[in-house]
């Protein structure tokens, strides 16, 4: 004889189901979900809670969502990895124009394996890259510190080492005919505020829908990554811009890796390979999956 379970009254149903959204809401499930599916409409391979090993404990850790640009090669590999943070509070990013004063143009724009860096820094690559993607010439205001607002705490370590990590352990896990390249990004729900001082030494501040904080570390041969900030209410506007980006390096660096295909297989590199490549940079470069044009939110 079956056994059958009596169905859960409407009564406690109703405040069970709100007691665990609320719960999910204050753990930042939906807010990692809601990243996923933003970039994974503009075209990224999204993968959620995906692993990567801390390189100074060589434990494997979990990041929120890790966004990877097409790749039918396996030379260049473009990923980002995202962190997502459920706030109370406001961030408060300090800029000031001279952070980038005497520092590296290629390692402050990713985290960046030696075969990036080669292609990178070559004419007329780079001159393409200082004319062509504001995430390289730095057009923006970039933050040398983060703060939540109305606390003494410094957050800006605790939030950014472990993803910088992540991104970093990407990078150096090439493989040696590949050029790889990681940006680690940070999705809040709340407010960010962008503080500068302006000519006559007064605060002047800004809420802003996406900033960046240059991280400086010494960690594996990288002396340093921006981390990009992005609120909920921006990430749309961004995943667009990522997606552009993306495609932008990545026809940037196409005879780079022709280079490199051919090197290590001692064999053309594959006409049918370039055509789906150039076809993906074209998409990328016009369109995104959705159709939209990409755009550059402030």
């Amino acid at each position: 004889m079956r056994c059958e379970h009596p169905p859960i009254r409407k009564e406690y149903d109703e405040p069970m189901i709100e007691q665990v959204k609320n719960w999910l809401n204050e753990q930042g499930y939906p807010l990692e979900m809601r990243t996923a599916s933003a970039l994974r409409k503009v075209g990224f391979e999204v993968t959620q809670s995906a692993l990567y090993t801390d390189q100074e404990t060589g434990k494997a850790r979990e990041i929120d969502v890790l966004a990877v640009y097409p790749d039918y090669v396996g030379v260049t590999r473009i990923a980002f990895f995202v962190e997502c943070k459920s706030l109370k509070k406001p961030w408060v990013l300090l800029c000031n124009p001279e952070v980038f004063s005497g520092h590296h143009r290629v390692y402050s724009f990713a985290a960046v394996n030696k075969n990036a860096v080669e292609a990178m820094v070559a004419e007329p690559v780079f001159k393409a890259f200082m004319d062509g993607c504001p995430w390289f010439c730095k057009d923006k205001l970039t933050g040398y510190g983060l703060r939540g607002a109305f606390t003494d705490k410094d957050i800006a370590y605790d939030a950014t080492i472990g993803f910088a990590k992540a991104s970093i352990d990407f990078v150096n896990n090439s493989k040696d005919y590949q050029q790889s390249l990681a940006f680690p990004i940070i999705v809040i729900t709340g407010p960010l505020i962008r503080c500068v001082l302006d000519k006559d030494g007064e605060i002047q501040l800004e809420e802003v829908t996406q900033g960046e904080v240059y991280f400086k570390c010494d960690l594996a041969g990288q002396f340093g990554v921006c981390v990009k900030i992005v609120t909920l209410e921006g990430l749309p506007d961004f995943a667009r811009e990522a997606w552009q980006v993306a495609g932008f390096v990545r026809s940037q660096l196409g005879e780079a890796e022709a280079k490199l295909w051919e090197k290590e297989f001692a064999s053309p590199y594959p006409a049918e390979l370039k055509c789906l490549v150039d076809k993906e940079h074209q998409r990328a470069s016009g369109e995104t999956k959705d159709g939209a044009s990409p755009t550059h939110s402030k």
